[in-house]
């Protein structure tokens, strides 16, 4: 479906389209999810929607779509995870990789929302990563409320202009390929120089 036919059924169905497409956004599909917000706060500002309404409903999808993640994350991918990284990884530096998702993946879950392609898989590596589901929770509905409310006052400063934040997206997107790249080498050397966990008396 095309970002147009989109932003036309958001119009037409209102808090639950905006759900529903985000929801999905978020489990993967190639939704615009930046611009659907920023738009969404456009017709606050044209007073279609209500800014309570809007912003309840678009948590609600965002969380709703990471915690499906989430859960696919600790069901089948980890299971496929485990049977690869097993193959090339000690039992011991498995543990500590885990360890250091529940630790540090906090803030990359939090941060994630601001980086497309980023955050669509960073609920599934937590998930994979063994992160506990209240420390997933906290961290990953914080990103979620400041990622909606941005793009939706973001959606309302501009007004009739909020169509820059489509042009943006399009640079914005490809800075965050880069980075994603980037962090993704870094995390991998890191993870070979992983010590074995030893057993201490």
């Amino acid at each position: 479906m095309h970002s147009t036919d989109l932003l036309q059924f958001i119009a037409a169905h209102g808090y639950a389209a905006l759900a529903l497409i985000l929801a999905t956004g978020l489990i993967g599909l190639p939704v615009p999810d930046e611009v659907l917000l920023t738009f969404a706060g456009f017709l606050t500002w044209q007073g279609i929607v209500h800014l309570p309404g809007t912003a309840a409903s678009a948590f609600l999808g965002s969380c709703s779509g990471i915690t499906l993640s989430y859960v696919m994350g600790r069901g089948i991918f980890r299971r496929i995870a485990d049977r690869v990284l097993r193959r090339a990884m000690e039992s011991g530096k498995l543990a500590q990789a885990a360890r250091w998702m529940d630790q540090y993946g906090g803030w990359a879950l939090f941060f994630a929302y601001f980086f497309p392609g980023i955050r669509h898989v960073a609920a599934y590596v937590a998930g994979v990563g063994r992160m506990a589901f209240h420390r997933f929770a906290k961290w990953a509905y914080a990103g979620a409320a400041l990622w909606v409310l941005t793009f939706l006052f973001l959606g309302r400063w501009l007004g009739p202009r909020w169509h820059v934040v489509e042009r943006w997206m399009h640079h914005w997107t490809l800075w965050a390929a880069v980075v994603f790249v980037a962090v993704t080498a870094i995390g991998l050397w890191l993870l070979r120089r992983v010590r074995p966990v030893r057993n201490r008396s």
